[in-house]
This record gives C-alpha cells, structure tokens and sequence, in this order.
C-alpha cells in the first residue's frame, strides 16, 4: 500500500475518533496527523471496548465499519440545526401586506415574542401581519440599524431577527 495512501486513512479513522471523542465517548482525544501512535492504537482498543468488539487496537473491517457508524450517530449530536429561510421564490421579492396570513409571520410573532429585551407584549401569536407586528417589526429594525420605517420581513430584518433570537436561546438560563 503506497504510505500516502495509508496515512490519509489512519488521518481519517483519526477525525473518526475525535468526532466520538467530543460526543462524549471515552476516548483519549485524538489530533488527527496520518500516524498510527500508540495514542491512536489505544483510542481504537478503547474505541473496540465500548462497542462490544474484540480489542485488537487494530482497525480492521469490523472496526472500520462501527467506527464509521458510531461516528455518524455522533456527528448528529453536535451538529446545528439546519437553518430555515421564509424567502422561497413567490415571497422573495413579495411585501406581505396588512392582515395577510402566512407561516413566516406566525415564527416571526414567535421571536419578537420572545425576545423579552425588546418588550413587545402587544402581539398576538396569530400568522397576521397586524399593525402590532409591523411596529416591532419597525422598532426591532431601528434597534438594529436597518431602515425598515413600514414593519416588513426583509432579508436584512430577517437575518437579524434569527441572529438575536438564536443568541437569546443559546443563553443560559439566569443570564
């Protein structure tokens, strides 16, 4: 087996490793570098324990395998959420008007909602865009430096919206 070839495959079963590492397998912590060391050799014998497979520290075609599902499973505890966007094609260019109904109204009545920094207890949770909603929608626009003077669901508010709803969620609870 030529020796590039081999180290770009112990450099993966590495990255394999650490994935399982950080999700909370344990393991010693690898840093992926193409060398089959002992730390590596002890991750995979480690690695085999856990999974009810024959410690050998060896990674062979069970090993592989396992290693490569376990570190799907693992990826998916520790990926982001996707991300959603309300600007499918008939909307992107679309203004909602006055007590018009739509899904995206309803999540952004959510997030002003629950942005409690930005007080605006005067919407009413329905999918409507009301006068309620367009004046938060104006004032949380103003707030963030964005023209936006009508209360509309543009690009830039929306980008603004879920970038402060994602960090007033991902504080921890107290602060």
């Amino acid at each position: 087996m030529d020796i590039r070839r081999r180290d770009l495959v112990i450099y993966e079963v590495q990255t394999y490793l650490r994935e399982l590492y950080k999700a909370g397998y344990a393991l010693p912590m690898i840093t992926p570098d193409g060398i089959y060391g002992e730390l590596t050799e002890e991750a995979v014998r480690d690695f085999q324990r856990i999974t009810g497979i024959a410690e050998s520290g060896k990674v062979d075609f069970i090993t592989w395998n396992r290693l490569v599902l376990e570190s799907s499973k693992a990826r998916e505890i520790y990926a982001l959420p996707e991300k959603i966007s309300p600007f499918d094609m008939l909307m992107y260019n679309a203004l909602i008007d006055n007590d018009d109904e739509y899904d995206i109204v309803y999540i952004v009545q959510i997030m002003l909602r629950a942005l409690h920094v930005y007080d605006y207890p005067n919407i009413t949770v329905n999918g409507k865009m009301d006068q309620a909603t367009r004046d938060a929608l104006a004032d949380f626009s103003n707030r963030n430096g964005i023209e936006n003077p009508n209360g509309q669901i543009t690009k830039e508010v929306w980008n603004a919206l879920a970038l402060a709803y994602s960090q007033y969620i991902l504080k921890s609870p107290g602060e």
